[in-house]
């Protein structure tokens, strides 16, 4: 065998070796890039998170919705819109056109911030102290007899600070309808505005009657005012302070002599263009 037939042997050899390892030489399997267990747990708490979220959300504004509606049909119910209404056309039949004319324009205020807190859910308490003014005026003619509202605002508390529109009319409708029967001679009103120490913006609002208290005014039944329209009032008075904040609160009780009954609302004024 000579030399060049060695060396041509072994190059094909080699080669085929070559050949051969590569076609039976098993491919080295790729590394596949796995999760690991605590992120995907993380991962799958948040998607829950968010998906809690958006649903408690989708529930206040469902809440939000209904709480409007019923405000507004708690405020302006059509036994209301009628006996102001009746008020006013006797008045003027009566040839007491001041009077219904007043009244009239008592009840146009009362309507226009009525149908304002449809489209903004806060006003100002000034804007609050003019309804409340104007709704006892109209009740006070339904009653056949003045009716004396007292309001005291302390001096610190701004009256441009902001509030759930139309707050106060049920404890007032409650006071007027169930506190302040006939047996009651001189039926008497005072709200009274404070600030709370140590709480900026914060303040209390208490609101009291001379009536008959709340041990009477429970016992009766009214078939113009019945109890359940009460509750609903005061349940929405205190689904609208939630909203506000947490810690608002609502309470209705016993009063010292000379009053009877006093409702204590406590919650945050908004400031003004916050």
């Amino acid at each position: 065998m000579s030399l060049l037939t060695i060396v041509l042997t072994a190059v094909l050899c080699g080669a085929l070796g070559m050949w051969c390892g590569q076609c039976w030489t098993s491919p080295r399997p790729e590394r596949l890039s796995a999760t690991p267990p605590d992120a995907w747990m993380e991962r799958h708490q948040r998607l829950r998170d968010q998906s809690k979220l958006a649903q408690r959300r989708h529930d206040l504004r469902h809440t939000r919705n209904e709480v409007q509606q019923q405000t507004l049909q708690l405020h302006l119910s059509p036994h209301f819109m009628f006996n102001a209404l009746s008020s006013v056309q006797w008045l003027w039949s009566e040839h007491k056109r001041d009077r219904a004319a007043q009244l009239f324009s008592n009840f146009v205020t009362l309507w226009r911030h009525h149908w304002r807190s449809q489209e903004a859910s806060t006003h100002t308490l000034q804007e609050e102290l003019t309804s409340l003014q104007a709704y006892s005026t109209l009740e006070a003619q339904r009653l056949g007899r003045a009716v004396a509202l007292e309001v005291r605002v302390d001096p610190s508390v701004s009256r441009d600070g902001r509030l759930p529109a139309l707050l106060l009319q049920p404890a007032m409708e409650n006071a007027l309808w169930h506190g302040l029967d006939a047996s009651v001679l001189h039926p008497r009103l005072e709200l009274a505005i404070s600030p709370q120490k140590g709480r900026a913006n914060w303040v209390t609002i208490v609101l009291r009657d001379n009536g008959v208290g709340l041990s009477r005014s429970s016992s009766t039944t009214s078939t113009d005012a019945p109890s359940d329209h009460v509750s609903m009032g005061t349940e929405i008075t205190s689904m609208r302070l939630r909203e506000v904040h947490p810690e608002a609160r609502f309470d209705l009780r016993e009063a010292r002599a000379p009053w009877s009954t006093e409702v204590v609302i406590s919650l945050p004024l908004v400031a003004p263009n916050s």
